[in-house]
């Protein structure tokens, strides 16, 4: 008696054990990815040409851009020049590269502008001291031998720097102006600045968040009952 293959039970698998809509959903599940993968690569593709496209017809036509430079600018196109670099044999084009070109200048605005920023310290540093040297004279002036040790400290330490000549004068600029009074209102749940703001605070009070300046005029907080 031959033995009889067993049927398929409806809604399973030939295994008669794993559901059919499992194995759908995994079908439909890597379906989706394969489809979305495809779909961004053609997204890079056609945004890749459409580059090539605008760099080739508009601006290789303008007078002011060359057919060389234009053929330069798709070479070294970031995303085609990681093709090129792909390849086992592949040549990096002798064309101009504007792309490491404003590498080099991004790099050039940076140096220049810490060089600006060290300048102005080197200023304030100086400015400090001169001033710290003119209010020693003053007092020496009036009183040299009290003054005396002061002043040789003065010349033997080394001048501020920058950085606390320039926290010195933002804590006088602080200091000199006028208190602000902060008020809280209780119906819109925040506090009523008097130099004209409202400030709301995600959590806490003026204490709870270290506030001890108007950050709209600068000047101390003072805590005013409504």
């Amino acid at each position: 008696m031959t033995a009889q293959t067993q049927p398929e039970a409806p809604g399973y698998a030939a295994d008669g054990k794993t559901p059919l809509y499992s194995i759908i959903g995994v079908g439909i599940l890597v379906s989706a990815v394969e489809f979305n993968r495809l779909y961004a690569e053609i997204e890079q593709l056609r945004e890749h040409m459409q580059f090539v496209e605008r760099w080739a017809v508009h601006h290789g036509t303008k007078p002011c851009v060359s057919a060389k430079e234009a053929l330069g600018v798709i070479q070294h196109y970031p995303p085609i020049r990681s093709i090129t670099d792909g390849y086992a044999n592949g040549k990096r084009p002798d064309t101009f590269d504007p792309y490491a070109r404003i590498a080099e200048l991004e790099a050039e605005r940076d140096e220049e502008r810490e060089s600006a920023n060290e300048w102005r310290r080197l200023a304030l540093q100086f400015d400090g001291h001169r001033m710290q040297a003119l209010g020693h004279l003053r007092v020496m002036l009036k009183n040299p031998f009290d003054h005396c040790m002061a002043v040789t400290e003065f010349l033997e330490a080394p001048p501020l720097s920058g950085e606390e000549v320039l926290a010195q004068r933002l804590a006088q600029l602080r200091e000199s102006k006028p208190q602000c009074e902060w008020t809280y209102n209780d119906d819109y749940f925040h506090w009523q600045t008097s130099c004209g703001h409202a400030h709301l605070f995600g959590d806490g009070g003026i204490h709870d968040n270290k506030y001890s300046h108007c950050p709209y005029c600068g000047g101390g907080i003072g805590e005013k009952k409504p």
